[in-house]
């Protein structure tokens, strides 16, 4: 396992998703339906990205990529964002969100199989 992709990309899916949701948050959109849905869709595009650039092909690393990149956004926001909004983490976004993490390497290598 690439432990400086696994930190590093867990780091950036998570940077992006903070900013992006401190933007949305900021300007009062965060409630609509559709800052929701982008900041889901967003977390699990990020990943799905970031899942190509993983070298292992094994489905037990690629799920282990995501299972660490799912604990170190969880770790950062249980630390930082949730210091804003501790009511996140009682939200179905926030959690769709993470799972979309979990799966993304996964679901990448299993697209570019076929």
């Amino acid at each position: 396992m690439e432990w400086e992709k696994v930190f590093r990309y867990g780091i950036g899916i998570w940077c992006v998703m903070f900013v992006t949701a401190s933007a949305l948050f900021g300007y009062n959109i965060y409630d609509t339906f559709l800052s929701i849905f982008g900041l889901v869709f967003m977390s699990g595009a990020l990943s799905f990205l970031c899942g190509g650039y993983v070298a292992q092909r094994t489905k037990t690393m690629l799920l282990l990529y995501g299972v660490f990149w799912a604990v170190i956004g969880i770790i950062l926001d249980f630390l930082i964002s949730a210091r804003f909004d501790p009511t996140m983490f009682h939200t179905w976004p926030y959690w769709a969100s993470y799972m979309l993490v979990f799966l993304a390497p996964i679901l990448r290598n299993v697209s570019n199989q076929k």
